[in-house]
C-alpha cells in the first residue's frame, strides 16, 4: 500500500477509535499524533521517544492518562510484532518514570486493532507479565541495558487494554450530538465543562 494511502487509513482508524472510545463516556482523547505530536509522545528508557496514535485520560476523579495505539488493518500481518513493540514501549516508559524517580502517573495503554492476531490460544494472556517479558526480549533496546523488574511487569500488566474493533460497532455508539447531551448530564464530565 502506498505511504499516503496507509497514512490516510491510519488517520481514519485513529478518528474512528477516538469516536468509539469517547462514546463509552468514560474516556476523553483530545490529542492525536497527526495534529498534537508532543502530547502523544512517550519517553522510554535510554531517552528514546515513541509515538502513540491517541492520548487522553479517563473521566474519573484521578483523570488517569491513557495512550492508545490504533491499527486499522485488514489482516493479522505483522500485528503480533507490532503488539509486542507496544508492550515493550509500555514497560519501558513506566520503568523510565521509576528510574528517574518521577511520580507515577499510572498511565494506561490501550491497543485497538481491526483484526485479531494469533495464536488465539494466547488471546486471554496478551496482557500477562509473561507476554510483556517476551516482548522485551524481542525489543531489548527499549530496556537500555536495564534488568527487567518484576514489580513493574505486574504494574504494566494491569494497565494494558487489548481491544478489537469491528466496523459494525460504530452503529452501537452514540453520535457526536447524542454524546454532547449525555456528557453534559454526567457528573464525571461536569468538572471539565
Amino acid at each position: 500500500m502506498p505511504r499516503e494511502a496507509s497514512q490516510e487509513k491510519g488517520r481514519v482508524g485513529a478518528r474512528t477509535a477516538q469516536r468509539w472510545l469517547e462514546a463509552t463516556t468514560f474516556i476523553e482523547l483530545p490529542w492525536n499524533s497527526y495534529k498534537h505530536e508532543a502530547q502523544c509522545e512517550i519517553e522510554c528508557l535510554g531517552d528514546s521517544i515513541k509515538m502513540f496514535d491517541l492520548a487522553g485520560y479517563f473521566l474519573t476523579e484521578e483523570r488517569t492518562p491513557v495512550s492508545v495505539e490504533v491499527k486499522n488493518v485488514d489482516s493479522e500481518d505483522h500485528l503480533r510484532e507490532k503488539f509486542h513493540e507496544f508492550l515493550a514501549v509500555a514497560y519501558s516508559s513506566t520503568a523510565r518514570r521509576k528510574l528517574k524517580k518521577r511520580a507515577d502517573d499510572k498511565r494506561e495503554f490501550m491497543w485497538v486493532s481491526w483484526h485479531p492476531f494469533g495464536p488465539m490460544s494466547r488471546w486471554a494472556k496478551l496482557s500477562s507479565t509473561e507476554e510483556i517479558e517476551l516482548s522485551l526480549t524481542e525489543y531489548p533496546k527499549l530496556l537500555d541495558g536495564q534488568v527487567v523488574d518484576t514489580s513493574i511487569l505486574q504494574e504494566v500488566s494491569k494497565r494494558i487494554w487489548v481491544l478489537t474493533f469491528n466496523q459494525r460497532q460504530e452503529t452501537l455508539s452514540l453520535d457526536a450530538e447524542e454524546l454532547d447531551k449525555v456528557m453534559a448530564a454526567l457528573s464525571r464530565k461536569r468538572t471539565t465543562l
